[in-house]
């Protein structure tokens, strides 16, 4: 309890929305075992219901309990206009305490791989395994240059009223195509879209803090200390955001980790490859 008053009172740490599944089925909360649990920590725009599926056979395979979460400003977890790493990382912590969890594994992909690197390096007893999908702790991919105009170009759009959520993803979709050529990704986007109680609509995302704090998401330094246990790197051969050339400089963070690439796949390469994702994750993470 001291944990959770402390953050509080210092303003960083938001209530993280969350789902569990236990030995693969959905269950309402998270019963405390003595076999350390696993957290997924979505990427930027994600959210815990695009891991569902994954987060279901992660547990049935692995027999731990697997967390989905919401990042701060996304889906259903609380809102904060500090939109940086270091507040993550204190979410992650608020959430292990509330929860009772002394240890967890770690699965991170993108964004929330950067969370998980960062917490792994911060406060390293705390993390028994960790998986980093398709991210690199030393540069970013080129393509995170065009982050800052797609949220700009998102929070531009203008949801009609009076009309039903197909047209209002069929409009949002149209309007997406100057940003991204690829249905999928607008696809994925498009999901962030909710309808209130009062039938309007609105992204379910906190875009302003999101840009405000773009610029520490892209050019954040991790703590240079060594995170020495078990790490899993897993990239897409389609993908530049984790690249062979990156092997030396992660090493020196996580002097334990091993690296390996799907073929063809892409940046979302849990969601394109989930059978070749799930084969490579679950020995990892087996008890």
């Amino acid at each position: 309890m001291l944990l959770i008053t402390l953050l509080f009172f210092l303003n960083r740490a938001v209530q993280l929305s969350y789902n569990v599944f236990d030995n693969g089925d959905p269950i309402l909360a998270f019963k405390r075992t003595s076999i350390n649990p696993v957290i997924i920590i979505p990427g930027l725009f994600g959210s815990k219901t695009n891991w569902n599926s994954l987060s279901k056979t992660i547990s049935q395979k692995t027999g731990r309990n697997v967390i989905g979460i919401d990042v701060r400003n996304h889906g259903e977890s609380e809102w904060n206009a500090d939109f940086s790493y270091a507040a993550m990382h204190e979410d992650l912590l608020l959430l292990m305490d509330q929860l009772n969890i002394t240890k967890v594994n770690l699965i991170g992909h993108s964004l929330g791989g950067r969370v998980a690197m960062n917490t792994a390096l911060l406060t390293p007893d705390c993390v028994e395994k960790l998986v980093v999908v398709d991210v690199s702790p030393v540069r970013m991919s080129p393509e995170a240059a065009n982050l800052l105009y797609m949220i700009q170009r998102m929070k531009a759009f203008e949801f009609p009223t009076g009309v039903q959520m197909s047209q209002v993803r069929k409009m949002a979709d149209e309007a997406l195509k100057s940003i991204a050529d690829n249905p999928s990704i607008r696809q994925f986007l498009i999901t962030n879209i909710r309808q209130n109680e009062d039938k309007t609509f609105q992204w379910r995302l906190n875009l302003d803090a999101i840009e405000k704090g773009m610029a520490n998401i892209t050019d954040h330094q991790f703590p240079e200390t060594v995170f020495n246990a078990p790490t899993l790197f897993i990239g897409g051969t389609s993908s530049d955001y984790l690249k062979p050339d990156h092997h030396d400089d992660i090493l020196e963070f996580f002097p334990k980790a091993e690296f390996n690439y799907i073929k063809d796949a892409g940046h979302w390469l849990h969601a394109e490859k989930p059978d070749e994702f799930l084969d490579i994750v679950c020995p990892f993470l087996k008890i």
